[in-house]
């Protein structure tokens, strides 16, 4: 089960990082990358 729960982590942390992304200004985005 610890797959599945590896998963749901990772779509977790896509999520966070998708409203993170769509908080900040896509400069910020730039440059932070």
């Amino acid at each position: 089960y610890y797959i599945t729960d590896h998963m749901v982590g990772h779509k977790l942390g896509e999520f966070v990082s998708t409203l993170k992304s769509r908080r900040q200004p896509e400069s910020d985005m730039k440059s932070s990358r």
